[in-house]
């Protein structure tokens, strides 16, 4: 189906060998009697195997006892072909996919199995997803994605109750854990790192009736305080899961998360005027992490003249965005706001036939 194979509920007979180590044996009354039986899987077994389950999967079967006088027996066997580790601990969704927002599948095809990994941060008093333009909310790009780039990851721990830090973590997990470990790292040092045991996998809870998932509150000892970083600072979250088995397998999210109390930088203001009398206004400005909205107004905020969160960017990598202020007077407010809802305001005089004036 579009491309994907999903698990029909019937078995699949295979053409392996199976060898008894006695082809017959009495049992006395009261009696035991040991039978070693050894199922092989046949070459074209495994490869089909490998073709179909990229992770392993259960062989099962009957082990029969035939009785020439008697009541036959049966005794069931369950066996795992692959690597027991391989098969991942975390669900594929993440909160900026299209569904979490409502959005139909860019695909047609679900995104994850229930729930979503969800970093959950505060916007003034309202839950919000880390690296979400918190201007413009989720969007949907040419592609039919939400745009979304983890650079965009920013917390701005200034104490205003806006994208302060992490304030939740949710993992859609699609298996037990015997260890979730979570790991902050700045310039590969590590500043704080907490492993939590024996962690659940996603499922159906009848006291809130629906599916649940693993929610770091509940288990984790407190959320990684990022107020004592410089702003500018990268840091790394690494969650890794381990399940209960040889090395605990390769099962990691890495999230980068990017400390940003500074509001954008204006750089430069040109005014365009045009032949045909209209105006424009080309605005320059900068941000350690990236630039979200930027809006203009008149100097009470009362008319709002035009506002973006597309911008283009320039060979130094500032961003610019024009403006048409035809019209609109002489007096401009241009808001410059950023990932981590930084915001910076400058006043702005514009004067016919005068270019590339500097921010007043």
């Amino acid at each position: 189906m579009g491309g994907f194979e999903f698990m029909a509920e019937q078995g699949r007979a295979l053409t392996g060998d199976v060898t008894f180590s006695k082809d017959t044996v009495t049992v006395p009354a009261g009696g035991v009697r040991n039978v070693t039986v050894t199922v092989t899987l046949s070459a074209e077994d495994k490869a089909w195997i490998r073709e179909h389950f990229e992770n392993g999967i259960y062989v099962e079967g009957f082990v029969y006892l035939n009785d020439e006088n008697g009541v036959d027996l049966s005794l069931p066997f369950l066996g795992f072909y692959g690597d027991w580790t391989q098969a991942p601990v975390f669900d594929t969704a993440f909160w900026y996919d299209n569904s979490f927002f409502s959005y139909a599948p860019a695909n047609g095809l679900p995104e994850g199995n229930e729930y979503y990994n969800i970093l959950w941060t505060d916007l003034g008093g309202s839950d919000w997803v880390l690296g979400m333009n918190p201007y413009t909310g989720a969007v949907l790009g040419a592609d039919g994605k939400i745009v979304y780039d983890p650079a965009h990851n920013s917390v701005s721990p200034n104490g205003d109750g806006i994208l302060d830090g992490i304030e939740e973590i949710y993992l859609s997990l699609m298996r037990n854990a015997k260890t979730l470990t979570f790991t902050y790292t700045v310039d590969g040092e590590v500043v704080y790192e907490e492993s939590i045991g024996n962690a659940s996998k996603t499922s159906y809870r009848s006291a809130y009736g629906q599916i649940v998932p693993w929610i770091y509150s509940w288990y984790g000892r407190g959320f990684y305080d990022f107020a004592d970083l410089p702003s500018g600072t990268e840091v790394i979250l690494t969650i890794k899961g381990a399940v209960d088995y040889a090395d605990g397998g390769d099962h990691e999210l890495v999230i980068p998360i990017t400390v940003d109390t500074k509001g954008p930088e204006l750089i430069k203001v040109t005014e365009l005027p045009q032949e045909n009398g209209s105006h424009y206004l080309v605005i320059e400005a900068s941000d350690e992490v990236d630039l979200a909205f930027a809006q203009l107004t008149n100097t009470a905020g009362t008319r709002v003249f035009g506002q973006t969160a597309t911008f283009e960017t320039t060979g130094d990598g500032t961003k610019t965005v024009t403006f048409d202020i035809t019209d609109m007077g002489t007096e401009f407010v241009i808001a410059l706001c950023d990932y981590a809802a930084n915001e910076s305001y400058y006043a702005l005089t514009y004067l016919h036939l005068r270019r590339g004036r500097q921010p007043a």
